[in-house]
């Protein structure tokens, strides 16, 4: 899988916050926690779309 260096804005506190807790306890790279988090909103909306 290629991976691609990114910056990301607009993210509100709380979620910020809630992904580094997933990160200290699931001991995974944020790109990783990022990557399942679109790919489940895609399936859960955009899928049916293709």
């Amino acid at each position: 899988m290629e991976r691609k260096k990114v910056t990301v804005k607009g993210v509100d506190k709380d979620a910020w916050e809630m992904l580094k807790q997933l990160r200290e306890i699931e001991q995974r790279f944020v790109g990783a926690i990022l990557s399942d988090c679109i790919r489940d909103y895609w399936e859960d909306g955009f899928a049916d779309c293709e």
